[in-house]
């Protein structure tokens, strides 16, 4: 898919092959049973959009854009996305868990 600027997204009436791929992904990752016969991004679409970024944990406006890309492309049915970033920070694992027996670099020196 193409976002030409960070603030473009796909949105009620808009046409073309991405929106195509946008049904499919919906279809795929969430079950959205979208007619893919039409190029149209019609008001089933916004709702499923809607449906999926609230399943993501993300901002529930209905239209398609990077973060709904995103988020959609690594979906996995069965993830618990909503809220993870309410996400308590001492639950988040640590970047380097391995001992290498080095001590730590310190950063901002």
């Amino acid at each position: 898919m193409h976002f030409p600027a960070r603030s473009d997204a796909y949105r009620l009436g808009d046409r073309g092959h991405a929106v195509l791929g946008i049904k499919a992904v919906l279809n795929e990752k969430f079950n959205a049973d979208l007619d893919t016969g039409s190029a149209l991004y019609d008001q089933a679409t916004v709702d499923a959009v809607k449906m999926a970024q609230k399943e993501l944990g993300i901002g529930a406006d209905g239209a398609f854009g990077r973060l709904t890309y995103k988020g959609s492309v690594t979906y996995e049915a069965g993830e618990a996305r909503s809220g993870a970033a309410q996400a308590p920070a001492e639950q988040a694992p640590a970047e380097n868990t391995q001992d290498t027996g080095e001590p730590e670099a310190v950063s901002g020196c």
